[in-house]
């Protein structure tokens, strides 16, 4: 079940997208978008300020976070900026990061 948050954040998101690459963007056709959705994202993660992480890219605040705090639980752990782009899964005595 997912909650309400994640719900504001997707639309958030959608919102971002639209007003700062779609409405800016020439795009004759569906194909065109798909075209630069990656390009959009890698630039949404690496460049694009945010309001909520204090101006900085996902990656900048990622990067900040990383060398300072982990929160940790029994099923895994998470940075603080995990719902933009990483989690650290740990399984008995390794951790991963996807």
């Amino acid at each position: 079940m997912k909650s309400p948050q994640s719900n504001g954040i997707s639309e958030a998101f959608v919102r971002t997208l639209k007003r700062d690459y779609v409405q800016v963007t020439p795009l004759p056709n569906a194909e065109a978008v798909l075209g630069l959705l990656p390009a959009w994202f890698e630039d949404y993660n690496t460049h694009h300020p945010h309001s909520e992480l204090k101006m900085r890219s996902p990656r900048e605040f990622i990067a900040a976070q990383t060398a300072t705090t982990w929160v940790f639980s029994e099923t895994g752990a998470r940075s603080a900026a995990s719902r933009c782009e990483v989690t650290l899964r740990r399984s008995g005595s390794h951790c991963s990061i996807s």
